[in-house]
């Protein structure tokens, strides 16, 4: 009997040591065709365990199901760091998110914490993840993201949580990952997180300057150096040691390719950290004014500025990627600011004028990309009164709707059952055509509830994927039912 308990507790000691083991980096999109996808794990005490053990699952976010998976003793040993080792395998066909995801088990049991997701969370059908709803990372890949980039954790600590997922950025499948260091610090510590080499700032935009403090908690001080001239300038004598800063450069801040920020004690300089390589300041582009979305969307997609000088008002905005869509009487347009310039805090319905940004594609979807917190609220309380379109219109000239509040009539729902996350459902209308639903925002209040089996009139907003163009609600006010004031 005594055996048996010490052999039950021998058995319950390894499977919690086994729990920690967490993803570290994962690369599954890039321009042009996939190259080097990969997946990359960090494991504790490697050696006291039977790699074989441990399963790597790869999730189809769209059916919720297992799609691949790969055994731990199948990846590449990387390095070992304070009895932490790195694995990595490339595996191709990673895909490409809307969502997806990738969980860890150990003996067929899910590691807590590591299902974790990109582009949306859904809830797993099968695997060793079923019934779990998944985590999202908060970082995407894309089609513009170039090859030999990944997302992946930096920070400083010796379990998952200790670390924030960041990227893209440059890939190093086997080592530790860029501004990540695995094991327990005692000593104070600061670490410059960006701009830490490589980033082009224009003049006159505005970025966040981003540190992480381990065991410091006091005020700092913000430099600029120029490298190579030893010229450091002070940016701000002492500030809160919140992690982030707000820096508006200079209009005529010095043009170059050699600068380094420097975070420091604000009392006594230590201690500090530096950017890891050079940051560049450009020129400031020159900016066009258009008075209205339709001539926005015209515009040249890449680095030229644009700035709205006419009113656009905001029709919904959600965390993801800080994503606010906007119209005005000519058009509708989305924002893309996964980086954050936006700091001004908006509401539905507020008119803003000013916004300054560039233009690019991704998934068929024109974004507007903010350069700067430029925006100013003109008016606040507008209603939208959104025009009425068929299905058949909707098909026809998606593009003329794009980002645009819309209403569809006597829409009837196809499928049944209850609304989740990140799928798709198609309706029909009166003109006989069809057009998939998507759950595309995914802290609506709809989620959950039953899909309607009687016509409804639905307030959408057109949206396209790379995978195609949909219509999706809001919220559960935006789904009517035909002839009735009254909300599902």
């Amino acid at each position: 009997m005594k055996k048996l308990l010490i052999l039950i507790f021998c058995v319950i000691i390894g499977f919690l040591g086994a729990q920690n083991i967490w993803i570290n980096e994962l690369h599954y999109d890039n321009t042009g065709t996939d190259v080097g996808e990969f997946i990359e794990v960090v494991l504790e005490n490697a050696a006291s365990y039977n790699l074989v053990d441990f399963t790597v699952s790869f999730y189809n976010g769209n059916d919720q199901m297992v799609y691949g998976s790969v055994a731990l003793d199948q990846f590449t040993y990387g390095v070992t760091v304070e009895n932490f080792t790195i694995y990595f395998h490339y595996y191709a066909g990673i895909q490409n998110g809307s969502p997806d995801g990738i969980a860890i088990d150990y003996q067929g049991t899910l590691i807590p914490g590591q299902f974790l997701s990109y582009e949306g969370e859904f809830v797993a059908l099968d695997g060793p993840a079923l019934g779990v709803t998944s985590t999202d990372i908060g970082v995407e890949e894309g089609s513009s993201t170039p090859a030999g980039e990944s997302l992946q954790l930096q920070g400083v600590g010796s379990m998952y949580n200790n670390f924030a997922w960041e990227g893209p950025v440059t890939e190093s499948p086997g080592a530790v990952n860029i501004n990540q260091i695995l094991g327990e610090i005692t000593e104070p510590m600061i670490t410059v997180l960006s701009p830490n080499g490589g980033e082009e700032w224009e003049q006159g935009s505005t970025h966040n300057v981003l540190w992480s403090s381990i065991n410091f908690t006091d005020n700092v001080k913000i430099e600029l150096d120029q490298v190579w001239l030893r010229n450091r300038e002070v940016l701000v004598s002492s500030t809160e040691n919140d992690g982030i800063w707000e820096w508006s450069i200079p209009v005529d801040q010095e043009v170059s390719d050699y600068y380094s920020i420097i975070i420091s004690d604000a009392a006594d300089g230590d201690p500090w950290d530096d950017s890891n390589s050079a940051f560049s300041i450009i020129p400031m582009a020159s900016v066009i004014d258009v008075a209205t979305i339709a001539e926005l969307r015209a515009g040249i997609q890449g680095t030229q500025v644009y700035r709205l000088t006419g009113e656009a008002i905001l029709t919904y905005q959600q965390d993801f990627r800080n994503q606010k869509f906007l119209q005005d009487d000519t058009a509708g347009i989305m924002i893309d600011d996964d980086p954050g310039v936006i700091a001004t805090l908006y509401e539905i319905g507020d008119g803003i004028i000013n916004l300054t940004g560039t233009l690019t594609e991704y998934g068929g979807m024109i974004e507007f990309q903010p350069t700067s917190d430029s925006g100013v609220i003109n008016s606040t309380g507008n209603m939208i009164d959104p025009e009425i379109i068929t299905l058949a219109q909707f098909n026809a000239s998606f593009e003329d709707y794009e980002s645009e509040l819309v209403e569809i009539q006597n829409a009837v729902f196809l499928d049944t059952g209850v609304f989740a996350v990140g799928q798709v459902y198609a309706i029909s209308d009166d003109s006989r055509e069809e057009v998939n639903f998507r759950t595309t925002f995914y802290d609506a209040d709809y989620i959950g509830t039953n899909i309607p089996t009687v016509p409804v009139h639905l307030t959408v907003i057109c949206n396209s994927r790379s995978e195609g163009n949909f219509v999706t609600s809001r919220w559960l006010d935006d789904i009517v039912p035909a002839g009735s004031e009254e909300v599902i």
